[in-house]
């Protein structure tokens, strides 16, 4: 077993760290990567409607190795490896060692969510939250067989990092409690150090952390009456359908997402029903908050209930008798980490490239400026008001809901980078 697991080792090692800084900065990463470098080198606090914590662990990373794709990655990989042990640690207390291997195995080589969007490694606050829960499921457990001080206070602490990476992490506390309850010293232990946790990761920021919650309260709230466009079943919606997320799961590999959902309830038909309970509602609770009282959607909501799902799908598959099922879940990760084997650069990367290559100062972007920042020369002026003119150059991301205005276009040559289209 022990060889069995070293072997699991060198495979986490393997999809985590293999070409981690390739990948085209994802829209987000870069706001959160600038924001946790400025946070650590003492400048002004940004991107300030999320908590905190995970950006500065991104910029403790990037402050000590350099900013980089690679340096805001780390920390968060290291969260994905985190919450893969914690996974396994937890199925070896409930069905043994060789469920916690195939569970580890599993959250390892399964792109979350599907297809082939590997949040695990990217620089987003859900790694970060995901981990944090996981270890508080599983204090959970232990707090529930015997309520140790100890673990209670790890607990609390636990809850309180998950949200101050990102405020659904908070939502941890409903299976928790779903846990340990009657425990009322514990349940009371917990929700005191869990808020004080909260709290303090807003303290090194230099602003007032009252003021903090409070933008960050308004701003989510002015977001979530805004929307977001985005393309869900065909049609583009600027507040995505309740349904968003069973449909990319079901466009992804309807397969994929029955043999997870039919190996998830085998799983939990073998736990305590309490303990089934608990971690159908650390999947149901997320999803339903997500599905119904954000007002917006990206694929990578979706990884904030990835774990406890991958944890109960591992459990069923441990039976010999669901084998088929697991072993689509097998090709599916096998398929993710091909892709990881090959990855090169792409699309805003090579397109920031060219844009160097040429000194283009002033860019209009139809798509995610946030992605080709950094790829371009310092002082590169990137804009999304076609009006703003006159540009040097013109990107245009196929996968964006806008359209670049013919006038834009007119007289410019085409380089075509995958999905991104590059006019200058």
């Amino acid at each position: 077993m022990r060889a069995a697991f070293a072997a699991a080792g060198a495979l986490a090692a393997f999809t985590y760290l293999w070409r981690l800084g390739v990948p085209t900065w994802h829209r987000d990463e870069w706001a959160y990567a600038n924001a946790g470098y400025r946070y650590v080198g003492g400048g002004d606090p940004a991107n300030l409607e999320h908590p905190p914590l995970a950006k500065f662990l991104m910029g403790l990373s990037e402050q000590a190795l350099g900013f980089s794709t690679t340096s805001a990655r780390l920390p968060a990989v290291a969260a994905a490896l985190a919450t893969g042990i914690a996974l396994a640690l937890i199925a070896r207390r409930l069905a043994g060692p060789g469920t916690a291997l195939i569970v580890f195995v599993l959250w390892v080589i399964l792109p979350h969510p599907w297809p082939d969007l590997r949040v695990d490694r990217l620089a987003l606050l859900d790694t970060f939250a995901a981990a944090f829960a996981a270890f508080a499921l599983l204090l959970a457990l232990r707090v529930r067989d015997r309520p140790r001080r100890c673990d209670v206070l790890l607990l609390g602490a636990a809850i309180g990092a998950a949200a101050a990476c990102k405020a659904t992490g908070a939502l941890i506390a409903v299976p928790v409690a779903v846990l340990i309850w009657p425990s009322v010293r514990a349940l009371l232990g917990a929700a005191v150090v869990a808020p004080a946790v909260f709290l303090a990761s807003y303290v090194p920021l230099a602003t007032d952390p009252v003021s903090a919650l409070r933008f960050a309260w308004n701003e989510q709230r002015r977001l979530s009456e805004i929307g977001f466009p985005l393309e869900v079943a065909g049609d583009v919606y600027q507040h995505p359908p309740w349904w968003s997320a069973v449909w990319f799961a079901f466009d992804a590999g309807p397969l994929l997402l029955v043999a997870t959902l039919l190996l998830a309830l085998a799983g939990a038909r073998r736990l305590d029903r309490r303990v089934a309970i608990a971690l159908g509602a650390a999947i149901v609770v997320p999803a339903a908050v997500v599905a119904f009282g954000h007002g917006r959607f990206f694929e990578h909501y979706a990884y904030a209930w990835a774990a406890p799902l991958t944890l109960l799908a591992g459990i069923g598959a441990a039976r010999l008798r669901w084998l088929p099922a697991t072993a689509v879940l097998v090709v599916a990760g096998t398929v993710s980490l091909a892709g990881i084997a090959t990855l090169e650069r792409a699309d805003y990367a090579l397109a920031g490239d060219a844009l160097r290559a040429v000194g283009a100062r002033r860019v209009l972007v139809v798509g995610a400026p946030t992605s080709l920042a950094g790829y371009v020369a310092p002082g590169t002026v990137l804009l999304t008001d076609p009006q703003a003119g006159p540009f040097d150059a013109v990107v245009v991301d196929d996968r964006a809901t806008g359209t670049a205005p013919a006038f834009t276009l007119e007289g410019r040559a085409e380089s075509r980078y995958g999905p991104v289209r590059l006019f200058r």
